[in-house]
């Protein structure tokens, strides 16, 4: 009878202790598949803030499986776009499976993209956010209105990620931004310019981005960021009048492959010449002197002000700036960072 017993709790023990272990391992699997899902949203958030257009609307194709290191557990996920009047919003889906037993998590969540406030905040002289719908180029700071020239095709896509202002876009031959004689003085200046560079210059192998000058000869320039070709390679170049002499900065490193965007900017801080290149110093030289003026002498966004065939840009222009100061190596790599856009969770569903 004993035996019978001890043999009856044994098996009683056992069922109660597997059952247990069951227990335990579909909560860790479970746990496991939780964590997983709110990778995936993780995941799905990253590619959100370096390149919305890749989820738009993917709901009925999930991203994935992506699987972990050395195991069958994976996720994968959705996104859905939604406009409104408050921002871009999107809602987020997140599926996970660890050990059989699946989890998901979901939220909304608005793309914001800073980049105009930045730039504002550091106080330009003037900015052109390229992004108009007819002839007349709008200044931020209402200092110096454009006129566009010869045909330009307006409304391409813009530098800045999560955001619908748009760019300009210009053939190589004629087109460019008449800017009137607008002057820059004082002992400092900065010019930034997001660019994005088609397969091919035509005729002279270099591209003014922004330009005062009043011919195409090394000292006929008062002020010009754009590019030069060394051994078929495009790079930054920087050209300054100064006490009554241009003086050339070229970039022999940084190298402006066709069909991406780059974040460029100028700086002369009364002391120092510097390219920078998605918020990376390039270029730089020693010189000194006042910038020279002079309101005879037109400017241009996207070619040579002296001849409208003269050195124009082909490609995109987009967000070009101006300062009377110089601009601080860390407020360019902020200001490169912000093409960025940051991620507000707005609800989350579980």
């Amino acid at each position: 009878m004993l035996v019978v017993i001890a043999s009856t709790l044994g098996a009683s023990y056992l069922a109660s202790a597997s059952v247990k272990l069951a227990g335990s391992v579909n909560m860790a699997n479970a746990t496991r598949a939780k964590y997983l899902a709110e990778s995936g949203l993780e995941h799905a958030m990253y590619l959100l803030r370096t390149g919305p257009d890749s989820l738009d609307n993917s709901f009925s194709t999930p991203f994935g499986p992506y699987e972990t290191d050395g195991s069958a557990d994976a996720y994968i996920f959705w996104a859905v776009a939604a406009a409104d009047a408050q921002g871009d919003h999107y809602t987020l889906w997140a599926q996970a499976t660890s050990g059989g037993i699946t989890q998901s998590s979901s939220a909304t969540v608005e793309i914001v993209n800073n980049y105009r406030n930045l730039v504002v905040s550091y106080r330009p002289m003037c900015y052109w956010r390229l992004g108009d719908a007819d002839w007349y180029a709008d200044d931020e700071m209402h200092y110096a209105f454009g006129i566009y020239r010869n045909g330009i095709d307006q409304g391409q896509p813009g530098s800045l990620i999560g955001t619908d202002d748009t760019a300009a876009g210009f053939d190589g031959i004629n087109e460019y931004i008449d800017l009137g004689s607008l002057d820059v003085g004082g002992g400092q200046m900065t010019i930034l310019a997001c660019i994005r560079r088609s397969a091919t210059f035509p005729g002279n192998k270099d591209g003014e981005i922004l330009s005062k000058a009043y011919g195409t000869g090394g000292g006929d320039y008062y002020w010009m960021l754009g590019t030069h070709e060394s051994e078929g390679k495009r790079y930054l170049r920087f050209r300054i009048r100064l006490n009554g002499k241009t003086e050339d900065l070229r970039a022999a490193v940084g190298q402006i492959d066709p069909g991406k965007w780059y974040f460029c900017a100028a700086v002369y801080d009364g002391g120092t010449m510097k390219l920078y290149l998605n918020g990376q110093e390039v270029a730089a030289k020693d010189k000194t002197g006042v910038i020279n003026t002079n309101w005879t002498v037109s400017a241009r966004i996207g070619g040579n002000p002296q001849g409208s065939t003269e050195r124009p840009w082909s490609g995109e222009i987009d967000e070009v700036a101006i300062f009377q100061h110089a601009l601080t190596p860390g407020q360019l790599v902020e200001l490169y960072r912000a093409k960025y856009p940051e991620l507000d969770v707005v609800q989350w569903h579980d």
